[in-house]
């Protein structure tokens, strides 16, 4: 068989998570069930020659949130002409993030539109992205943050007396981070010394006190350098964005995974939220910052606070609610076994029907 894709044996087929393999696919995926984490492949897209032993192989492929590649390289008319069906996983509401950044411009109505009326099913990650998602497509399908227990080691991290703290996010917390919770810390660090460390894109040249933080795209690695920092509270500040509403409680994992308190911006991804769940929630404005984050220089109340969160988390977030929405996109899947491999490449050499997308020619 052409290529090095992993050969797939099994009659059900495997699924190729196809993407940038950064937080928001170990989020979702690293934590699966060890029977649904089998069948999972995961790819980066590098062009369609090296891509395609991937694709050929796969029953299924999930597109991760980016997909003008997709049309730009051909792939697509490379798997609708080898009958593989293709699943479009987002966790944002990417056509509201093209009015607001270049990043994004790509996504247009129209063109989510078009690349929509060739995928089985939309994958998305929170209640209300169903919702807006189900506008462009009949099958939408809810699939929940999972808790990784491979991540769970930082229980068993020494803490530091200091009291560190972090923040990360986009540029769209920014402001927030700017005007609420920096005069916070800065009022709370003339009575105690206080170490703030913030992600690249949220912290700001005028920043004084903020050590800066490297943009880590390994989810894996971001863990490992952040646990470092021995943090006691994450603080997450309220974003600006016409996409805020639709963002998942993923933060709230994060912070469990890196040993950290976290004090939430009030919006809507964590609605219910309180200390019961290990989790403060600051108002916009820095007297309810300050006042969160002053509960937890008590290293003891910090402690107990943590606990309930990662007890919380590993609930709340355990693997086996995923399997429904595994199921229903697995059902979507194309025949999986050698020969159903090799009636593909045949599919495939003998050239794509005509799809009105441009960019694949039939040759490797």
């Amino acid at each position: 068989m052409p290529g090095d894709a992993p050969a797939c044996t099994w009659e059900t087929g495997s699924i190729l998570v196809y993407g940038k393999l950064e937080a928001s696919v170990s989020l979702y995926f690293d934590g699966l069930p060890a029977d649904l984490r089998a069948r999972l492949r995961f790819r980066r897209p590098v062009d369609l020659e090296q891509d395609l032993p991937w694709l050929m192989a796969a029953s299924l492929v999930i597109v991760v949130r980016e997909f003008a590649h997709m049309i730009s390289r051909g792939t697509l008319v490379a798997l609708q002409a080898a009958g593989v069906p293709v699943v479009w996983f987002t966790d944002d509401d990417l056509i509201a993030l093209g009015r607001e950044e270049a990043a994004f411009a790509d996504c247009t109505e129209r063109r989510v539109r078009r690349f929509l009326r060739h995928c089985e099913a939309v994958i998305v990650t929170s209640e209300p992205l169903t919702a807006v998602m189900a506008q462009w497509h009949r099958r939408v399908v809810l699939w929940p943050c999972v808790y990784n227990a491979s991540l769970d080691g930082i229980a068993r991290t020494a803490r530091s007396d200091a009291m560190c703290v972090g923040a990360f996010g986009g540029g769209f917390r920014r402001e927030a981070f700017r005007t609420q919770v920096l005069p916070a810390l800065a009022q709370w660090s003339r009575a105690e010394p206080v170490q703030v460390f913030a992600a690249a894109g949220l912290a700001g040249e005028g920043d004084v006190g903020v050590v800066t933080v490297a943009f880590e795209p390994s989810f894996l690695r971001f863990v490992q350098v952040w646990r470092d920092l021995r943090l006691r509270a994450l603080v997450h500040p309220y974003g600006q964005t016409r996409n805020i509403a639709n963002k998942s409680m993923a933060s709230v994992l994060v912070a469990s995974y890196l040993g950290a308190v976290p004090v939430l911006g009030d919006e809507p991804a964590y609605a219910g939220l309180s200390e019961a769940e290990g989790v403060l929630i600051a108002a916009p404005h820095p007297a309810s910052w300050r006042l969160a984050l002053e509960r937890l220089a008590d290293a003891d109340e910090a402690a107990g606070l943590y606990a309930r969160l990662r007890s919380w988390c590993r609930r709340s977030f355990h693997s086996d609610q995923a399997r429904p929405a595994f199921a229903r996109i697995a059902e979507l899947a194309a025949p999986g076994g050698a020969a159903a491999e090799a009636a593909r490449w045949r599919c495939l050499h003998r050239g794509p029907q005509r799809s009105g997308i441009r960019g694949w020619t039939g040759r490797r």
